[in-house]
């Protein structure tokens, strides 16, 4: 809609056999002077760093950024909050159980249970937590791993 609006409204355009045509250069011209390139970095890089971690505090963080970006704008905002419990379902979705983590590793252990190998970090790498994963005792775990030496293709 906003596209259409714009295109109606904004940019010149050009009718060819039915078709609505910005013509270009007047079309970069008006982009170039309405968007700023340095803002839409900024931007994009806040809402990475929130979203970045996976976690449900992180899109709060998001949401919050983006919530006070409208606001600025002068745009009206409306926050509809959606229980994530595992039960609420929208459409054909349901929603998974939130849970915020604050730390979690991958490492191989020797036979005494000495660490040898970290292969993953959340707090150094967010995304190798997956959400909705299921969590640990506070102790952590142990479990055997499998080594495939050779695998066939099926």
């Amino acid at each position: 809609m906003i596209g259409l609006w714009f295109l109606k409204n904004i940019a010149p355009v050009t009718i060819r056999k039915g078709l609505v045509v910005p013509e270009t250069r007047e079309l970069l011209d008006l982009l170039e002077n309405h968007f700023r390139l340095d803002r839409i970095l900024a931007d994009t890089q806040t809402i990475y760093d929130h979203d970045r971690s996976s976690s449900f505090d992180g899109y709060r963080r998001t949401a919050d950024f983006m919530e006070t970006t409208f606001r600025d704008l002068g745009l009206e905002v409306e926050r509809i909050g959606i229980p994530c419990d595992g039960k609420f379902a929208f459409g054909d979705w349901v929603m998974p159980f939130a849970w915020d983590a604050e730390e979690g590793t991958l490492e191989i252990l020797d036979d005494d249970g000495n660490p040898q190998l970290k292969l993953a970090d959340y707090r150094q790498v967010p995304n190798n937590l997956w959400r909705w994963c299921r969590p640990t005792a506070a102790e952590g775990e142990v479990r055997p791993l499998c080594v495939a030496a050779k695998g066939a293709r099926t």
